[in-house]
């Protein structure tokens, strides 16, 4: 991970950090930000019924609280409706029963920033769960003031497994393999390149591969959203993107939409083991890079109400339901993390990405 204080040139931090700083004024959600959609309580498959494996929190039964919920439950996705952090939250959605209506706000803006900001200023009475992502939690408070930090949140449950990120291109571009992919990079020809979120840890990952490449001639096309992104790809407006594994690639790749060139890791991806590495050549820079998305609550909800909604939580990750979502989206089988775990993942991503963003000159 020493090799990530060198990533960037000075031109490329400046170029990036002018984008993120035009990029980072949140205010409160207005009616065009935040789409609102009610689902009712789901009766088919109630989590306290499905069994607990792997890492799952104890057998002993966690009671409802007296007179929770009262009234209908906010839970806020900090992206577009149909995002990639929004599908696994509907999906989730359908496995559980909260005892309530719930009001899915999708509030989108600001790299996932304008969302995680609402629900920190809302009260912490058990009424808004948050759905966001390394994004909105990790890199963007690293840049500047979002006015929230991870310490603000209790981080209860991942949505789907850490990924890394991988090179994907349209089906029909005449890049092929990793050795096309670097040539193409590396000619000193323009390109054309996006990430979902800039700033995020996608976007930290390919100016790091780029740097070490010697890569400099890359221009980043801002998207607002994996959706839009996939999109670009698809119709050829940009040379290539960085998504995450986790981000429906495997899909879109089977179906035809898009080509998985490589992954930005040291390590070979279990979701996509058949796709080659970037440290196999030579690319040593992507270790620390991943992404994930997931469930987050107010630091200050009362403790009886935050151990029930994590149970019913965990056992709609458990069920027979979601774990078919998350065999139909291409992933492995999701291993459900403690609170603890997952709190010491956020934390020390946050610190990791922190101090790398002010080696780079890219904070406020």
């Amino acid at each position: 991970m020493k090799i990530w204080k060198r990533i960037v040139t000075i031109s490329v931090v400046m170029a990036l950090t002018v984008f993120l700083f035009g990029c980072s004024q949140t205010t409160a959600p207005s009616s065009s930000d935040s789409e609102k959609e009610v689902v009712s309580p789901q009766t088919d498959e109630a989590s306290t019924s499905e069994s607990k494996e792997n890492n799952n929190p104890p057998d002993a039964v966690v009671q409802k609280p007296a007179g929770y919920p009262s009234k209908n439950i906010s839970w806020v996705v900090c992206a577009a409706a149909g995002a990639a952090i929004d599908i696994p939250t509907r999906a989730l959605l359908d496995c559980i029963d909260l005892g309530a209506n719930i009001m899915i706000e999708n509030i989108a803006g600001a790299s996932n920033v304008t969302g995680t900001l609402e629900v920190a200023k809302r009260a912490g009475d058990g009424y808004t769960i948050l759905t966001t992502n390394s994004s909105g939690m990790v890199s963007q408070p690293g840049i500047y003031d979002t006015g929230y930090t991870p310490e603000d949140f209790r981080h209860i449950a991942l949505l789907e497994p850490v990924s890394p990120f991988a090179v994907v291109v349209n089906p029909k571009s005449a890049i092929n393999s990793v050795e096309d992919w670097i040539s193409y990079v590396t000619n000193g020809d323009s390109f054309f390149y996006s990430v979902p979120n800039a700033g995020a840890s996608s976007h930290l990952a390919i100016i790091a591969c780029l740097e070490e490449l010697g890569s400099t001639s890359g221009i980043y096309v801002p998207y607002n959203g994996t959706a839009e992104v996939s999109a670009a790809i698809q119709s050829g407006e940009i040379d290539f993107a960085v998504l995450g594994v986790s981000d429906n690639i495997i899909p879109q790749a089977e179906a035809g939409n898009m080509r998985i060139i490589v992954i930005l890791n040291n390590e070979t991806c279990i979701m996509a083991p058949d796709i080659p590495i970037i440290s196999d050549y030579g690319v040593e820079s992507c270790d620390c890079f991943y992404g994930f998305k997931y469930i987050a609550i107010k630091k200050d909800t009362p403790d009886e109400i935050a151990e029930w909604l994590k149970q019913e939580i965990y056992g709609g990750l458990a069920s027979d339901k979601y774990k078919a979502y998350i065999e139909q989206a291409g992933l492995i089988s999701l291993d459900i993390m403690s609170e603890e775990e997952l709190t010491e993942i956020v934390y020390n991503a946050y610190e990791t990405y922190s101090a790398m963003l002010k080696e780079l000159g890219m904070t406020e």
